[in-house]
């Protein structure tokens, strides 16, 4: 496969956001590419697009993927959602920092329909991230199901975090604590269910307070019909290792069970380093 660097148009929301990276397997480089799955991958804050690529291993996850498969593997696009290392854009549209929320789910889905080989089909679109970006993607997926059909979150918040409440009611919101709340994963799941999403969590199991976050939102998942499974990483914290494992095990899931790239025999327990807790 191929990693490259790309700019996405912010024409439908202006948010200012740096360059994007962009993984083609094998398959999407061909002279006849086939409509492949979208994964959208959004680093921690701070972070950078390109760390997705740099820390995840993911590439080489679906390199490995596509050499068994005749090339064939997802395409990932890691978008920039803060704008810059020190901004936590909550991955809303804010007062503060811009209309985020409205980039990832216009403008980025937009540029990636408009240039590259891949599924209209929501059930083959998944929105992923660690840390502030599972945050992110317990955010956005939940509230946008006619983009995203799966969720991949590792290390994620129970709720989006740049000081207190009131602070960020105050500051990003307006004012407004309704529209903070739309954008608590929790809620967020709760405000669009029933749902047939399929949602994957992760923690390192050295991280407590992710685990928890785990439990939590995969409870809410449940309740709104979701296809939850939650994951603990052995002897990994909150890191990017523990990432790693998750899209190890997740993203082949995927494709066999969701996305029909592979063997559909596939089950969690074929993955020695993770374990799924019941």
């Amino acid at each position: 496969g191929k990693v490259y660097s790309v700019d996405i148009s912010n024409t439908a929301s202006g948010f200012r956001a740096r360059t994007a990276a962009v993984y083609m397997p094998p398959a999407a480089l061909s002279d006849t590419p086939p409509e492949l799955p979208v994964l959208v991958m959004l680093a921690g804050q701070p972070g950078n697009p390109d760390r997705v690529f740099s820390a995840s291993g993911i590439a080489a996850i679906l390199d490995q993927y596509a050499k068994a498969h005749h090339g064939l593997a997802p395409i990932v696009i890691s978008p920039d959602q803060n704008g810059d290392n020190t901004v936590n854009s909550l991955c809303a549209d804010t007062t503060k920092v811009g209309r985020a929320e409205t980039y990832l789910t216009v403008d980025v889905p937009r540029w990636i329909k408009a240039h590259l080989p891949v599924s209209r089909q929501a059930r083959d679109w998944a929105i992923g991230g660690f840390s502030q970006g599972g945050t992110c993607a317990t955010q956005l997926g939940p509230r946008h199901p006619d983009i995203f059909g799966s969720i991949i979150a590792v290390g994620g918040e129970l709720k989006p975090t740049a000081g207190s409440v009131e602070h960020m009611v105050a500051e990003y919101f307006n004012g407004d604590r309704s529209a903070y709340e739309a954008q608590v994963p929790a809620n967020a799941i709760a405000d669009h269910a029933p749902s047939n999403q399929i949602m994957i969590l992760g923690a390192g199991k050295r991280d407590a307070r992710s685990i928890k976050n785990v439990i939590v939102n995969g409870q809410a998942g449940v309740k709104a019909g979701m296809h939850v499974v939650k994951i603990v990483v052995p002897d990994t914290g909150h890191d990017w290792h523990s990432v790693n494992a998750t899209l190890e095990a997740a993203v082949p899931w995927l494709c066999a069970h969701r996305w029909g790239l592979g063997e559909t025999g596939l089950t969690w327990s074929d993955y020695p380093r993770i374990e799924v807790l019941q």
